[in-house]
Order: structure tokens, then sequence, then C-alpha cells
């Protein structure tokens, strides 16, 4: 008998926990999953001995953890206003490629009401990664046909997936590289740019759809590079000892100030830290906890405060939101509004703002707002870990957003938006 040991690997199931997906799905999710955290802990070796591949090799109760933030786009609202970021993040396909950075994206569906005047008819919201996207396309090419069926409800052609050559024909990684160039875009994912696929895809199908996200900053491994960032044991030097540090300061010492400026990353930071380092004993000591992903490991939609909404004074019809792509608590897709047999339009509805007056919801923006993502994550055993802390200077008061170089470009983008606006209105 061969004492040879086969190495039993930890998978993840799929992110819409649908129990009839292919095994080559299943595998090639989680092939994709290890690279990501294999590049991800090597770039950042200090967060290793906190975050897990799997939530099996943590010890302990367990208990599950939600991540969650605002989803509206909030760089736009710190350097602008958020009448600003209601335009900018409306910019049509602009908008979403510019500003949808918060793991989040979401188109309007417009239809031309009965005198022919184009209205807001229904938002549709993703929080899909485009990683696990890549995986069907790469594996199984009839399963991926079918699932963006199921979302869009209606019949996907291949040529709408992967171009103008059969995926049939094709290897994995040759099927891999066609759906990013037709369907997701490059995701800023290195082996993708390098192969020259274009930021944006070629193809409208999910440009019009948004069947997953594809904003760079949205992908699988944005999202354990935050969480990695945050559960590291950084410390400030008081004259009491080493002591936590602020948060603000841990993005300063990184040099990253752009991350502190949205919604996402300080959130995602800061719940990893207060898992990973409860309290800094010694220079070389700290008490905390590990953790991983939960399974399925994906970006959910935590809640929606449909309670806000109204229509004619009444609570807006319950068909008039739609969830999927998921399981009660993980869905990770929302439709709001009135489908094509209803002849209401979602401009017919009213929100109310925080000082309690209502306002017509002519945007999608407004919806997004009263939504929180995020994943979850799972808490190990706390326990002590001797690892060197990362020494983070103090600093007095919290970031300036404003200040922040992404504003300068925020600054251009909507002097942009006001040309085009004035040119559509030029007779």
């Amino acid at each position: 008998m061969s004492d040879c040991k086969v190495e039993r690997l930890n998978l993840y199931t799929v992110p819409d926990s649908n129990a009839a997906t292919p095994k080559a799905v299943v595998d090639e999710w989680n092939r994709e999953i290890r690279e990501k955290f294999a590049e991800q802990l090597k770039e950042q070796p200090l967060a290793a001995p906190f975050l897990k591949n799997h939530p099996s090799e943590l010890e302990g109760d367990k208990p599950a953890v939600p991540v969650f933030w605002p989803a509206n786009p909030a760089e736009p609202k710190s350097c602008q206003n958020d009448e600003w970021a209601e335009k900018l993040s409306d910019w049509g396909e602009r908008g979403r490629s510019e500003f949808h950075n918060e793991y989040c994206e979401y188109v309007g569906v417009y239809r031309q009401d009965a005198e022919g005047k184009r209205r807001l008819k229904r938002i549709a919201v993703t929080t899909e990664l485009p990683e696990y996207w890549l995986a069907m396309a790469a594996a199984d090419p009839e399963f991926l046909k079918r699932s963006a069926e199921e979302v869009l409800g209606f019949t996907v052609t291949y040529d709408e997936l992967y171009g103008n050559r059969a995926p049939q024909c094709m290897s994995p990684e040759e099927r891999r590289k066609a759906f990013a160039v037709q369907t997701s875009g490059h995701c800023n994912e290195k082996k993708l740019v390098d192969a020259h696929v274009p930021a944006v895809p070629v193809g409208r199908l999910n440009i019009d759809h948004a069947l997953f996200m594809r904003h760079p900053i949205n992908g699988l491994d944005d999202l354990i590079y935050i969480v990695a960032f945050g559960a590291q044991p950084y410390a400030s030097s008081t004259r009491d000892g080493p002591t936590r540090a602020a948060l603000h300061d841990i993005f300063r010492h990184s040099n990253v100030l752009q991350l502190a400026c949205r919604n996402a990353d300080p959130a995602a930071a800061e719940a990893a830290y207060n898992l990973a380092v409860m309290q800094v004993l010694d220079v070389n000591l700290v008490e905390g906890a590990t953790m991983a992903f939960a399974d399925p490991l994906g970006v959910y939609i935590h809640s929606f405060g449909e309670g806000v909404f109204s229509l004619n004074g009444q609570a807006i019809p319950p068909e008039w939101i739609r969830r999927s792509r998921g399981v009660d608590g993980k869905w990770q897709r929302l439709e709001f509004g009135p489908d094509d047999n209803d002849n209401r339009f979602l401009d017919e509805a009213d929100v109310e703002d925080v000082a309690g007056e209502l306002r017509k919801v002519t945007s999608g923006y407004l919806a997004v707002k009263r939504i929180e993502v995020g994943p979850i994550v799972i808490q190990g055993t706390t326990q002590d870990f001797s690892v060197p802390t990362i020494t983070v200077r103090r600093h007095p008061g919290n970031l300036n957003c404003r200040e922040a170089k992404i504003c300068e470009k925020i600054e251009r983008l909507k002097l942009t938006y006001e040309e085009q606006a004035a040119l559509e209105q030029t007779p």
C-alpha cells in the first residue's frame, strides 16, 4: 500500500448557492479563489496568521460577522456634494465605469411613456463578483448561457457572451479571455491586462443590463486585498507602550489615502482590524482572532431600506422589489421598480430624505443610497499572536477627503458632464 497522501482542498460553494452548479465550475471558482489569496498574502504576509483561506481552518465557535457599508459611491459626494454624486453616478455607462466602486453596480432601465417621454422604469443592482462569471465562462459555456438567461429573463447568444467565435472550439483559457473582451472587461486583472483585454467590454450585454460587476475595483482580488490590509498587527507608540492604531493612521502609513475616502474600503479594513487585533500587548505580541470569508464567498445585499419609498402615499408594491442570485440573507441582485407589463414607472414613486421631505425617484442613486452591501466573515478563537507589530505614527484629527487626489479627477469629470449636458440642451 502506498504511503502517498493526497491533500484534500477545502472548497467554497458558489456565491448564488445553486446546488446544480457543475463540478467544473465549482473547481474553477475555487482555483480563482486560491490564486487570488496566494497573490494578496504574498504582498501582505503579515496578514497570513490572521486571515485564513477557508473557514474550516478556524477553531472555536466560529460566529459569522456581517461586514457592510452604504452602496452609493462616496468619492463624488466627498469631493463635491450629494447632488453631484447623484448626477455623476447616474451618468450612464460613464458613471458606472468611473464611480460605481463600492462593490455594487447598477443601471437604470428607461422606457418611453404613452406621450413618448423617456422615463426611469426601474433599476437593476448587482454585487456579483466578475471572477465567478469568468469561472463559468472558462469551465462551462452552456451553464454560463443558462445562468445569464435566468438573470436577464431573455435569450442570450454565445456571440453576446464570447464574441463571434464558438466557445466549444476554444480552450478554457481562450474562453475566459473571449468572455472578458466581450462581457466583463479586464477588471484590472494582470493576466487580462497583459492579454490586451479592454477595460470596458466591447459587447453591450453587461453594459446595458448589469449582469455582474465589472468596475476594476470591484473584484475578488480587491476584496481579499482590503480585508488582508486590515488584518495586520498595526500599533501606535505611546508613553505607556504600544496600543491599537487609528484607522486613518493606518491608511496614512500605507500611503493609500484614496481608499479612506470610499464607503467599502474603510468598513472592510476596520472590521478585519477589529477582529485581528483586539489589543496590543507588546511590540511582538497582540491579542486577536483568526478569520476567514464565510462560505459561500461573495458580496451580498445585506439590507434595502424600502420603507422610505412610497407610491401614492402607500407602501411600494411588493412585486416592485425582486431579489435573486442567492438565498435569503445572501442575495446578490435587486431589481427595483415595475416590469414592462406594468404601465407605471419608478419615477412615480417618492423617497423620503433625511429632513422628512419627499422627492420623486428619478435616479438609481436615490435607491442605492438605501442599500447596504458587503461580505460575511467568520471569526475564529481569540488568542495571543507572537508577531512583530507594524509601528504606525499617530496623527491628530481625521482625514479631509476633499484634499484627496481623486478629487482633481472628479472635478474634471464634473466639467465634462456639464459640457455634455449643455450640448444636449442646445437646439
